[in-house]
This record gives structure tokens, sequence and C-alpha cells, in this order.
């Protein structure tokens, strides 16, 4: 009885490259690949991040080639399966190991793993099934988004091999710094400057926050280096259902006298 012994054709595979049984990996397995994903980095304005943008780009990637329609091949007929590995893309080796004689798998080494063979290869794409294209794709950028945030597009990316699915584009975001904002999270940061007569009888004043300008109340006797909280004027958290945001404070600096 060897019933113990029954996934050893699995074992001798993960070291010899394969196992008894026959091949695993069907014709389309080896036909058929994702393609690249793709990355793009895409700059936004300090408001654009706060506010949510809608942005167009150009992105360069391998579309499937219209003459061929991917096949790679001229015509029909210049496609053939490969007579070595029957179109698996693979083929038994016989190997010397510390066991003796033994079976395992490798890439073919006529079609290298395409399983076919093509003798009149497309004159647009030279073969490769696919070609170098530009396209233009439209980016919905959520409010309150950072930089190196990725937005994933699915499907965006190179398109796949032999009948396979496309990859993905990753837009890597990039904002550009505020001259008055400071971010921090979901939390912005501002200075306000007032003079040592504004500070000692309190004034109303206007403090600028990603909504325009508010206007604030800043109370007698207010020292340098106080900080006030604008509630719910900070950045929007993303995709939140209930528009939640973080809160803006702002540093009081107070200027001293000329002399």
């Amino acid at each position: 009885d060897f019933s113990g012994f029954g996934d050893l054709g699995d074992i001798f595979g993960q070291f010899f490259g394969g196992g008894f049984g026959g091949s695993s990996r069907t014709q389309s397995q080896t036909m058929s690949r994702r393609g690249e994903d793709l990355e793009y980095v895409m700059d936004l304005t300090f408001e654009e991040a706060m506010k949510g943008a809608q942005k167009e780009v150009h992105v360069t990637s391998e579309a499937v080639c219209s003459t061929c329609k991917g096949t790679g091949a001229k015509d029909s007929s210049s496609k053939k399966t490969c007579t070595k590995c029957n179109g698996a893309g693979r083929v038994r080796v016989q190997r010397q190991t510390m066991f003796g004689s033994m079976m395992s798998e490798a890439v073919c080494d006529v079609c290298h793993g395409e399983g076919e063979i093509i003798s009149d290869p497309c004159p647009t794409c030279k073969g490769k099934g696919r070609v170098r294209k530009e396209k233009k794709i439209t980016v919905s950028v959520p409010k309150g988004v950072d930089s190196n945030n990725v937005i994933p597009l699915r499907g965006q990316g190179n398109a796949g091999y032999k009948g396979g699915p496309a990859g993905d584009l990753h837009v890597i975001l990039r904002v550009k710094p505020h001259k008055e904002f400071v971010r921090r999270g979901t939390s912005i940061f501002i200075d306000k400057h007032i003079d040592m007569a504004q500070a000692a009888l309190g004034i109303e004043t206007r403090v600028p926050t990603i909504d325009g300008e508010v206007s604030y109340n800043i109370p007698s006797g207010t020292q340098s280096g106080t900080v006030f909280r604008l509630k719910s004027k900070g950045v929007p958290v993303i995709n939140s259902k209930n528009d939640a945001r973080g809160d803006q404070y702002v540093n009081v600096i107070v200027r001293s006298e000329e002399r």
C-alpha cells in the first residue's frame, strides 16, 4: 500500500521543476499573460487636492495590435502549434540527481514557452501582438488627497499577452505646497500676524481658509503663540460619507513694535 506517498510527485516537483504527472500548464495558460502595471505621477495644486478635481492624463502604453488582433501573426496560416511541446510551452527533461534519473519540466527551447511558432509575423507589431500607443484618460481625484496617495485605475495598464487581461495604471499624486497653509494629516495650520495694540485691545479680523476668508474675533490680552481652532475648516476626509473634515489651527504671532 503506497497511499502514504501520494504526494511524492508534488514533492519532487518542487525540487526538480515538475512531477510525475502531465504538465499542469494548459495551452491557454502558456499563451495568455496579464499585461504589466504602469505608474504615472500627477501634480496637483493644494486647492485641487482639497476640493477634488477631474484631470486628464496622457499615457503611453502597450495596446493590442489592431492589425493582428494580438495574435502576432500576419494571418492564421502562419501560426502553428509547436510540434516539440504540442502547444504546452514546456517539455519533459531527464535529469540525473542524487535519487537517480528523474523526469522534470523545462520551458520549450523551440517556442520559448509560447506553445506556438509564427512563421510570418505581423508587419505592424513584428510578432509581438502589441504596439505602443498614447491614450487620454480622465482621472477623478477625490477631496482630501495628499502626496504619495495612489489612485489605481483597473485595466488601464499595458495590454495582456495573447488575450490575457490588461494591467493596471497606478496614478501617484504629488501635491504642491501652499504659500500660507501647512497641512498635517487632516489638520491645517496658519500663522496670523497682529500688532501689539491689536493683541492688547482685541480685534475682529479676517482669517483665510480653504473655503475663503472667515471672520474671527481675537480677544484682548492675547499672547503671541496662542492657537485658536476653527472647527471643520481643515482637510476633507477622503471618501467620507458625511463630508467629515479636520480642523484649522490659527497661530497668533504678535509683532514687536519697531524701534
